[in-house]
């Protein structure tokens, strides 16, 4: 019997070269590793979600170390708890462009121009005028174009052939519906389709702001065997 995968866990185990990297430790990436705990993800040590116990009461006392302001990219990509921030951030503020400053404005997706189409809004600077720190996308390889990097014209026109594209974004759609669940799957296809975690993340990326939100949030948390 088919079961369903969700693409931010499959994600989560992939390196930068597109292999799985080991075993996920934690129902939340962040928890139980060394790398430090956004403010914005409270829920390691969470009540309701019971982890192991303190080891001892004097560990708990301990002063939290600050998130860092900064957020390197390369690093990003090569750690599960990075892959999986990168992917959940796309979700943030899914009215706004994809270049909106997002994650406590330390991340600004800047896509190469050959994949900036019609609804690319170019990066703004915070207001204390510092740049995001992250995330420059790269170009994605295209086996079809005899090693030209892939346009934004060719995502477009999968993710309407793949019934993606409204005229309303923000349409509400009936997820229980089997031709809507097919449409989520051919979208998750299109970005799954890539090798590597950096080429999935540029598609994704690029294509955010031309296909329907409720879809492409369900394309990618859920995605198919």
């Amino acid at each position: 019997m088919a079961t369903g995968k969700v693409l931010l866990l499959l994600l989560s185990f992939w390196t930068a070269d597109g292999l799985p990297d080991g075993q996920f430790q934690s129902c939340f990436p962040f928890c139980g590793q060394e790398a430090e705990v956004p403010s914005c993800f409270p829920f390691c040590g969470d009540s309701s979600n019971p982890g192991p116990p303190a080891t001892s009461s004097s560990s708990s006392s301990r002063p939290s170390k600050p998130v860092p302001s900064s957020l390197d990219f390369q690093k990003s990509i090569n750690t599960r708890s990075g892959r999986t921030l990168l992917l959940v951030s796309l979700l943030e503020n899914l009215d706004k462009p994809v270049s909106t400053a997002r994650f406590e404005g330390r991340i600004s997706f800047n896509l190469p121009s050959v994949l900036q189409g019609e609804a690319w809004v170019p990066p703004t600077r915070s207001k204390s005028g510092a740049a995001p720190s992250c995330c420059q996308l790269e170009d994605v390889p295209d086996s079809t174009r005899s090693g030209k990097p892939l346009e934004i014209e060719d995502l477009i026109t999968e993710a309407k052939q793949a019934g993606a594209v409204y005229e309303k974004r923000g349409k509400r759609l009936n997820l229980f519906d089997n031709q809507v669940k097919g449409t989520v799957n051919n979208l998750a296809e299109i970005m799954l389709r890539r090798r590597e975690f950096k080429d999935l993340l540029s598609v994704a990326t690029s294509i955010r702001d031309y296909v329907s939100q409720e879809l492409f949030r369900e394309a990618l948390v859920t995605g198919h065997d």
